[in-house]
């Protein structure tokens, strides 16, 4: 059996309650064949229901006493465990189911370090 690699989705969160679902909703509805997965919420201190939605999904909570996103990123990268890092914000929604499939396909490529998405 073959290692399946690990992601790790790095979301800076603040007072999202509104959002969150819809975004941990396309990340749970990826086709994971190819890949584990490990969901790090880094939140500055929500008063909403940000951290109770994100405890229903299972997410790791990271708390970012520095409030804003930057800081809280870098946070995730270091509580991450994953072999690739996805930092995706609250209003990052897939679309395609396999969307996470392709990306790990191109990081299979070796000489692919790092990647940003055409907007």
């Amino acid at each position: 059996m073959v290692n399946k690699k690990l992601i790790s989705i790095i979301t800076p969160t603040l007072n999202n309650g509104r959002d969150i679902g819809f975004f941990l909703d396309s990340v749970k509805k990826q086709i994971k064949t190819d890949f584990n997965l490990e969901i790090l919420i880094v939140d500055g201190g929500s008063t909403d229901n940000t951290i109770t939605i994100a405890r229903d999904y299972k997410t790791k909570i990271i708390n970012n006493p520095y409030v804003f996103a930057d800081p809280g990123v870098n946070l995730g990268i270091k509580n991450a465990k994953g072999d690739i890092f996805m930092i995706l914000a609250i209003d990052n929604i897939f679309k395609d189911k396999n969307a996470m499939r392709k990306i790990v396909k191109v990081f299979e490529n070796k000489k692919i370090t790092a990647a940003f998405p055409i907007h």
